[in-house]
């Protein structure tokens, strides 16, 4: 009940407090980067955990980092 969980597209994200995730079905996560569908490969979307009643230097909530891997595998090409 003393917890608080924001998500985030990448760690870096999390870190700057920005972009954070608030509408799951619109999100975009992944690295843009990569090409041709790869298969089997582990993406992340990275949950911040707080308590909210411990508060940082900067005025930010305490947080843990909680990496949480996804696979997402394409629909095979038909031609």
């Amino acid at each position: 009940p003393n917890l608080s969980v924001q998500y985030y597209p990448t760690l870096t994200d999390l870190e700057n407090n920005t972009n954070q995730i608030t509408n799951p079905a619109s999100a975009l996560v992944g690295d843009a980067t990569l090409v041709d569908d790869p298969i089997n490969l582990v993406q992340y979307v990275y949950i911040a955990v707080s308590g909210n009643n411990t508060i940082d230097y900067t005025g930010r909530r305490c947080y843990t980092v909680v990496p949480q891997g996804y696979v997402i595998n394409p629909l095979p090409k038909v031609d």
